[in-house]
Formats: structure tokens, C-alpha cells, sequence
């Protein structure tokens, strides 16, 4: 069975916005061999030692994420959200929320191959798409 990547431990925890000590809590990595749960997380997230499948099971859980997500060779890439204007300049970014970013990945895939389709097949422009613009009066 592949190992597990690391990497994909730090990221996983930290894109769900938990510290070590809130994500050995939330998922039941409790104290044992004289060491803390977050210090046994420590170990897994540095390489150290490997988590067993039934303590996957509840990272995936806890940090909302598929299992197979751990044994990706990189982090996935975070959806462009664009800017968002519903916060004052300077303000800390919202958390990451993998649900959008995932969403937004699907929905780009989806145009990708709608597009695709349309130049495949020669589909005429529609003549409204594109014709506004900040200089037409409403």
C-alpha cells in the first residue's frame, strides 16, 4: 500500500482550520508512549512513524476530505475565487473551503467541455454574448 504524503497531512489539517492541539482532539489521537495527541500528530505530519487506516478514516472525516485525498503526490490547487468585495481592503481572507474550491474546479471543467464542444460542432455565436460593456447606457 502507498505511503501516505505527509504534505497532504499539514494541508489537509491546516485548510480545515484546525491547530494540532484541535485537530488531535477532533480526531481522538489521544495521549500515548509519554507523548501528547498533538505531538504524535506532529510525528505523522514530520514523517515520522505512519497513521493507521481506521485514524485516516477520521482525519478524512474531521478535516472533511476524501481518504484518497492522503495519498495524492501534491496538495490539490485552490480555485481562483476572483476578488471578493464583500470585505473592507486589508481584512484577513475567509478560510479556505475546499467545498468551494471543488465546486469551482467542477464548474470550470464543465464550461471547459461545453466549449469545447461548441467549437467542435461550429456552433454560431449568440449575438448578445460579449455586446455590453460599462459605456452602454442601461
Amino acid at each position: 500500500m502507498p505511503a501516505v504524503n505527509k504534505d497532504i497531512l499539514i494541508w489537509a489539517r491546516n485548510s480545515a482550520g484546525l491547530s494540532l492541539e484541535a485537530a488531535a482532539k477532533a480526531i481522538d489521537l489521544n495521549d500515548a508512549y509519554g507523548k501528547s495527541g498533538a505531538e504524535r500528530l506532529a510525528e505523522f505530519e514530520n514523517g515520522i512513524g505512519e497513521p493507521s487506516r481506521p485514524l485516516l478514516l477520521r482525519m478524512s472525516k474531521a478535516y472533511r476530505r476524501s481518504l484518497l485525498v492522503f495519498y495524492l503526490a501534491a496538495p490539490p490547487p485552490t480555485g481562483d475565487r476572483g476578488d471578493d468585495f464583500r470585505r473592507l481592503p486589508g481584512a484577513e481572507p475567509p478560510l479556505y473551503n475546499a467545498f468551494v474550491d471543488a465546486l469551482i474546479r467542477d464548474v470550470r471543467g464543465r464550461q471547459s467541455i461545453i466549449k469545447a464542444i461548441q467549437e467542435e460542432a461550429e456552433v454560431p455565436r449568440l449575438r448578445f454574448v460579449g455586446s455590453v460593456n460599462m459605456e452602454v447606457p442601461f
